[in-house]
């Protein structure tokens, strides 16, 4: 029914890896507010998504 060749498993498993490296929304955020208001910053934003994802598990 599928025929799935070398070149096919190779697509996905390149696919499959760099969304698994790309950073998340929660590391941009956190990247943006360390660059646009310093390490102070970037903690806080670290420490509120922390907070605020802590009740979702």
């Amino acid at each position: 029914m599928f025929d799935y060749s070398l070149l096919h498993w190779t697509t996905f498993l390149t696919a499959a890896v760099l969304l698994n490296l790309s950073p998340g929304p929660d590391i941009a955020f956190i990247l943006g507010q360390t660059a646009k208001g310093g390490r102070k910053s970037g903690f806080a934003a670290m420490f509120g998504i922390w907070t605020g994802r802590s009740g979702m598990c």
